[in-house]
């Protein structure tokens, strides 16, 4: 039995063959500042990420049915 090969899957690989064989030389530079720049914008990201999931945490458990558990054992002591 012969597999059925799209007429697009076709034409997607030769394009990405070519493109991939098309050499050209880059005239780039990354000076060592950059990195740092990389690893601040990551590290900026992952923290922004944490913030929004911490702030819509508590919205999320009362959709998915959590409960929080009471920290209250003895609601009739009087404090001294």
């Amino acid at each position: 039995m012969m597999n059925r090969i799209g007429p697009g899957l076709v034409t997607l690989t030769i394009g990405a063959l070519l493109i991939v064989s098309w050499e050209q030389p880059a005239y780039a530079y990354l000076d060592p500042g950059s990195g740092s720049f990389m690893l601040q914008v990551l590290f900026g990201g992952v923290a922004g990420a944490v913030v929004l999931f911490k702030m819509y945490w508590s919205g999320l458990r009362k959709k998915l049915g959590f409960r929080h558990k009471s920290t209250e054992t003895d609601t009739d002591e009087q404090p001294r």
